[in-house]
């Protein structure tokens, strides 16, 4: 059995609000992150590759109250918010133990991803995909397809690990094993369990 690990949420720490809230912004500027940037499609976009932070930060510039300097603020702080989950690297550490084969598929930007690849724990990873190198985004069929591929492995013999009911779906579909990651103690005994840990 292989496990592929999402990241937001299941690796690191993701809180939008939480973000919005830590802003030393206007509360109307907070409202316009929310609905203009961290809320809206365009993040989408940013994860699947298919434009910029440079250009989504002149884009938004325009057409909203924010500044590029309230934009960077609020993509630093993202940055920076991206925490590490305790339990999860202590599970990371079991199944590296018992050489287990992990991967990594996220949803992220390329400037996000350049930001944390070089963080310890990716060692434990035998390869990465991430949305916004490839241009591809889950749910979309075609990033498992491609992961797949990519890796070398069969989605019957791969454990998919994600927060996101969508992601799990898609990949359930494909013939994944899944478990919708929630942080709760049964979410890592189930995993335990399904890896004989």
């Amino acid at each position: 059995m292989n496990v592929l690990f999402d990241l937001g949420n299941v690796v690191l720490n993701w809180d939008p609000r939480a973000i919005i809230n830590a802003l030393a912004l206007s509360d109307d500027k907070k409202r316009a992150i929310d609905a203009d940037l961290l809320g809206n499609p365009c993040w989408l976009e940013l994860d699947a590759g298919s434009i910029s932070e440079a250009k989504l930060t002149e884009q938004l510039s325009r057409n909203s109250i924010l500044t590029a300097q309230d934009i960077n603020l609020c993509l630093d702080t993202a940055r920076s918010s991206l925490l590490e989950i305790d339990a999860t690297l202590v599970l990371m550490q079991q199944i590296a133990d018992q050489k287990i084969s992990m991967y990594c598929l996220s949803n992220m930007s390329r400037e996000t991803y350049s930001f944390i690849k070089d963080r310890p724990w990716f060692n434990f990873f035998d390869d990465v995909v991430i949305s916004g190198e490839v241009q591809l985004i889950k749910p979309d069929p075609a990033i498992f397809h491609y992961t797949l591929d990519k890796f070398s492995i069969l989605a019957a013999d791969t454990l998919f690990i994600d927060d996101s009911q969508a992601n799990i779906s898609s990949a359930k579909q494909l013939g994944f094993h899944t478990v919708l990651f929630d942080r709760s103690a049964d979410c890592y005994q189930q995993i335990r369990d399904i890896l004989a840990l």
